[in-house]
């Protein structure tokens, strides 16, 4: 028989007690940003998006090999499987109590009047994909990652969801290579993304110091649904890159409060061993994200799925996490995550302390405290609630939130939320091959 193998605590695929917790061993395990490795000129370019039809194919096979494994439950947030009933709202307990506190639904640090929400599509004329620095890290209010072309000039461009009168933007440097800094460039604004007018140019610019934010104003009474940045000289060499790319309607004052982010997207633009800008399994998965507000940090628990199934004593809850190295945040605020169960009798899946496969209690505190949960790469989770919920019948899946660093930023994707009813597989084993079956 064929299989496909996911490393994953033996616990987690064998049915025994796991062990005691693994320490994380901090920050020689999660390194700090490094000096960009830059290889020759000419790289391949970005791996273009699967055909729609393909993608539904893989969540049919998807769905398949999850009901094979005895699933009441399966979503990879691809076509074909089952899509949130909600998108960034917060769950409220029995007296319509938001369950939040303290947490909003944009990273810190944003300049005033910020757009970056209302930026739906991102192109440049290259970007090096395959080493995590896409163009899409221009706006992802992260100044330790960055976008990175291998050419003297180059240009980045945004599509917005509605047209916006852009009349200040900022541009941070990245963490290496001065030489690699825009000095001269164009801002330019376009309703149809072909013809564009130019509204700021700058020429001589350079920045002092690595991750430097420097800001610019300029005049503009039209909205316009896409901006370009476009690049004609840096410092030196024939490498150009930029850390943040912000742009702003010139409002001031602190922006209104929103509930933390949870939306489906197109999953994390990079990783050690993962493919960026991709969930686990498919192209996409289940984005959270935010900010703390409080040095005693924060909390949040939002709604995703409504579902109605019922918990029997071998009910088993699964699910993949990958929480990204924020701002290079030490206290690794992203990891402080769990996915939760709200039951029909009004009681949660983090109440019930239960465990899983390291034994560590499922509720998002535990989680980001017992150091199983490591960055910028998927973590799996396998929980038997039915030792803790037997009888109970669950109405909606969460995403749950809860650190004790504060003021921070957070950002993590979930994906392959799994509820099996009865164990007929091990996680992920693969469909025999054909020649390995068993004539009927």
């Amino acid at each position: 028989m064929t299989t496909l193998a996911l490393a994953a605590p033996a616990a987690a695929l064998t049915g025994q007690a796991g062990p005691e917790p693994v320490p994380n061993p901090g920050p020689s395990g999660t390194p700090t940003p490094n000096p960009s490795y830059s290889p020759p000129p000419g790289p391949q370019a970005a791996e273009p998006a699967p055909p729609a039809a393909e993608t539904r194919r893989a969540a049919r096979d998807g769905q398949a090999l999850a009901q094979a494994e005895g699933a009441a439950f399966a979503s990879s947030f691809e076509p074909g499987d089952p899509q949130p009933t909600w998108a960034d709202t917060t769950e409220t307990d029995a007296r319509g109590v938001k369950k939040a506190a303290n947490v909003i639904g944009t990273l810190p640090g944003r300049i005033e009047g910020s757009i970056s929400d209302k930026i739906a599509q991102f192109s440049a004329s290259g970007e090096n994909a395959s080493g995590g620095e896409g163009k899409e890290n221009l706006a992802d209010d992260d100044a330790n990652t960055k976008w990175l072309v291998f050419a003297g000039t180059g240009w980045a461009q945004y599509g917005l969801s509605a047209p916006v009168a852009v009349v200040h933007y900022a541009l941070t440097s990245a963490n290496d290579s001065p030489e690699r800094d825009p000095r001269d460039w164009q801002l330019q604004g376009s309703q149809d993304g072909q013809s564009w007018t130019t509204l700021d140019t700058r020429t001589g610019e350079t920045f002092t110091a690595r991750f430097q934010r420097k800001e610019y104003r300029f005049a503009n009474p039209t909205a316009y649904a896409h901006y370009r940045l476009n690049v004609t000289r840096i410092g030196g060499g024939s490498t150009l890159q930029l850390a943040e790319w912000e742009l702003s309607d010139g409002r001031t004052g602190p922006e209104p409060p929103s509930d933390m982010r949870s939306r489906i997207g197109a999953g994390p633009n990079g990783g050690f061993v993962s493919k960026p800008r991709a969930g686990f399994a498919g192209p996409r998965a289940l984005q959270y994200a935010g900010g703390t507000t409080a040095q005693t940090g924060g909390h949040s628990t939002n709604k995703v799925f409504e579902v109605d199934i019922p918990v029997t004593a071998t009910t088993e809850l699964s699910y993949l996490v990958f929480p990204e190295f924020t701002a290079a945040d030490l206290r690794y605020p992203s990891t402080y995550v769990s996915v939760d169960l709200a039951f029909r009798d009004g009681t949660y899946l983090s109440d019930l302390k239960a465990v899983d496969q390291h034994g560590v209690r499922l509720a998002p505190r535990e989680q980001g405290e017992s150091k199983t949960l490591y960055a910028d790469q998927w973590n799996y989770k396998l929980a038997r609630i039915g030792e803790v919920a037997r009888g109970k019948r669950i109405s909606r899946i969460l995403v749950a939130y809860d650190s004790p660093a504060g003021p921070a930023g957070f950002r993590g994707w979930v994906d392959d939320i799994k509820i099996v009813s009865e164990r007929k597989r091990q996680p992920y084993e693969g469909r025999p091959a054909r020649d390995d079956r068993s004539p009927r």
